[in-house]
């Protein structure tokens, strides 16, 4: 990110619950019309391996919370 470090950007945490904050980015991935899957997000990272490490962190958060919804 141009403006910001990575120190920076990984001190700020949204105010929601992480299923809540995961759920809303693969919404808005989800809902996207304009790209191709297999379009690169930022270089060396495409909307399928993103949409993939989300859906992994998903499952994650579903089993520390004792299952699936």
């Amino acid at each position: 990110m141009r403006d910001y470090g990575r120190e920076e950007l990984e001190d700020g945490r949204p105010g929601v619950p992480p299923r809540q904050a995961i759920e809303h980015c693969l919404g808005a991935l989800y809902a996207d019309r304009t790209h191709e899957i297999t379009e690169l997000v930022v270089p060396r990272l495409s909307f399928e391996e993103l949409i993939g490490a989300l859906l992994m962190a998903r499952d994650l958060v579903d089993e520390a919370e004792g299952g699936y919804e």
